[in-house]
């Protein structure tokens, strides 16, 4: 199915048998992968011109796998998604984007897979013994304990060490934990609930009184691992790029390629900028680099193009095509340059 296809398709049906698509299916649709900056800003003004919206808006949902429906926009409902890509303008060299293309960015609890996956969980008059034997089987360091649908606290090994030690009895509402865990919202800013999570090593998620996911310390590390990884090699192949530009290249050389003639230093250019000085064929000669020169700058433009979805921080983690990009271009500049 054609954009147009699929726009037209949308806008024909009735309010009972409204379209309904995945994120991750719209995008793929005009051929993208991530909403990112470009993806957004097409995709909004597509809807937009064929008075179309999705409902909830495709740029918030927390996971890419989720459905939206389409409909027609009305005014009452508030402005569809837009963004209007800039056309007929020379190549914009530091690769920034309008910041009202963007989707938020803040990163909130919800978007966390173990958030929304369910809660193994025993009853407060379960015996010990099947808490016990349920967090064996699943590997699990914790258990939900509910008293009907509600929420009594949570049995972990180190709080049925505790009462064991302690001398309790052995039903299992006395090895409960001292400290109810802590609950929170998928709304929650996961940054300020960071804290939280880490008192205990895990906290529960819930929404409208129904427990809805666990967070544990180790779904941190996963999802910050995922996120730092690009930081960390954007950041080396910035260095390696400055480093060398510094080296055979004057203050004034530098101004006069990048066109930055305020510069004070090589540590002011954008890594766009640094793209532009390196287009300098009389510079580019000076770095006694054996390769090919445009193929470097094309890595360098797709590495630069990465490097601005990662510094706006989208909510998705790049793509494996995308983490391999980055990864062999510091690879690349890594043989270039053998100084750490």
């Amino acid at each position: 199915m054609t954009p147009e296809e699929f726009l037209s398709d949308a806008a024909s049906r009735k309010d009972d048998d409204l379209l309904v698509i995945s994120v991750r299916e719209l995008l793929a649709l005009w051929g993208h992968v991530s909403r990112g900056p470009a993806a957004v800003a097409e995709i909004g003004k597509a809807l937009a011109g064929a008075d179309l919206t999705t409902e909830p808006d495709f740029r918030t949902v927390p996971d890419m796998r989720q459905t939206v429906q389409v409909l027609a926009a009305e005014r009452t409902m508030g402005e569809a998604p837009t963004g209007e890509p800039d056309e007929g303008e020379p190549e914009d060299l530091s690769g920034e984007e309008p910041e009202t293309s963007f989707p938020p960015v803040s990163l909130c609890v919800g978007e966390l897979l173990s958030a929304r996956k369910g809660v193994l969980s025993v009853d407060i008059n379960d015996p010990l013994r099947r808490a016990q034997t349920l967090m064996m089987r699943h590997g699990y360091s914790q258990l939900a304990v509910l008293d009907g649908a509600d929420l009594r606290g949570a049995i972990t090994w180190e709080s049925i060490s505790d009462a064991k030690i302690s001398g309790f009895g052995g039903e299992l509402r006395h090895h409960l934990m001292n400290v109810s865990p802590e609950v929170l919202h998928p709304e929650d800013k996961l940054l300020d609930r960071i804290p939280e999570i880490s008192r205990h090593g895990f906290a529960f998620v819930a929404e409208s009184g129904t427990l809805r996911g666990i967070i544990t310390t180790a779904d941190l590390s996963e999802r910050f691992a995922m996120l730092a990884g690009p930081f960390l090699l954007i950041s080396e192949i910035e260095r390696r790029v400055r480093r060398h530009i510094d080296k055979v290249c004057s203050l004034e050389d530098i101004r006069a390629a990048s066109s930055k003639n305020r510069l004070q230093s090589v540590h002011g250019l954008t890594f766009g900028n640094c793209r532009y000085v390196l287009m300098n064929t009389g510079i580019w000669d000076r770095l006694g680099w054996d390769v090919d020169h445009g193929l470097f700058l094309e890595d360098l433009k797709e590495v630069n193009k990465i490097r601005n979805e990662v510094m706006h921080f989208r909510p998705e983690p790049l793509t494996p095509s995308q983490m391999e990009t980055l990864e062999n271009f510091a690879k690349w500049l890594r043989r270039l340059d053998p100084l750490p």
